[in-house]
């Protein structure tokens, strides 16, 4: 019997408060702007097929382009474009049904993007062509470790707020320096990536938008603490949570 699953993911861009929507999820390169640039994107899963339909948002006249894509097990990509000049406008990619990679890249006028939507969709029974079976989770236990524990964070003031961006590969961890309110008053951010075993590097951000730094793993899972640090002598650490390696789980 052929079972066609269907269901609906809203995806609405809110206002930013620390770094981005989870890094617990499957997939963990998620960043919000600001609430003023807020749009919505609504993806259906019909079998193998994706649609991606454009909801509108505070942001639609600031926004350039949408990007989709669709990441298969094995690696291939289908890249789409979805209009944000009328709402409604979609796109549909077919896919595997077993259990592709989704991300919507949203760009902007001034250049800014933001990946506002990234996660692994359902298995489709009946649509999945590949056989596939639940592997034992190589990296079960390693977030027991008391140096995957995050602690706690200060809420940075709104004319101080910053923004990162972390993309984790299978073996490598990017992180971005995004902008934000504080931008202008911000001396460099300090970026420390954990391991299980405790083992740790540091690495500083400066205040230009784009500026990134690269920390590489072995692990499944690592743990990712920023500190924000001000001209004025003010230090916020205003983010502290885990970083799951794609392809590790």
């Amino acid at each position: 019997m052929t079972i066609t699953k269907r269901y609906t993911v809203l995806i609405g861009v809110i206002l930013f408060v620390l770094l981005f929507v989870s890094l617990v999820s499957a997939c963990d390169s998620v960043a919000q702007p600001e609430k003023e640039k807020e749009v919505a994107v609504q993806i259906n899963q019909m079998g193998k097929d994706y649609t991606f339909i454009f909801r509108g948002g505070a942001g639609q006249s600031q926004v350039k382009d949408i990007t989709v894509e669709v990441i298969a097990p094995d690696g291939t990509k289908q890249t789409g474009t979805l209009s944000p000049d009328r709402v409604g406008n979609e796109v549909t990619i077919t896919g595997t049904g077993c259990g592709d990679r989704v991300l919507v890249t949203v760009t902007y006028m001034n250049g800014y993007y933001y990946v506002i939507y990234d996660d692994l969709m359902d298995v489709i029974s009946g649509f999945c062509d590949t056989p596939y079976y639940v592997a034992q989770n190589p990296c079960e236990g390693t977030s027991e470790s008391s140096y995957m524990q995050p602690g706690g964070v200060a809420v940075i003031p709104d004319d101080r707020s910053v923004i990162i961006q972390a993309n984790p590969n299978l073996n490598e961890l990017e992180v971005q320096f995004r902008g934000g309110f504080g931008q202008n008053i911000l001396s460099y951010i300090e970026v420390e990536f954990i391991e299980p075993d405790g083992t740790h590097e540091v690495k500083e951000l400066s205040n230009a938008s784009g500026d990134e730094v690269t920390f590489t793993s072995t692990q499944c899972i690592g743990r990712l603490v920023a500190t924000a640090y001000f001209m004025d002598g003010m230090s916020y650490r205003f983010y502290d949570s885990l970083i799951r390696f794609l392809g590790r789980y």
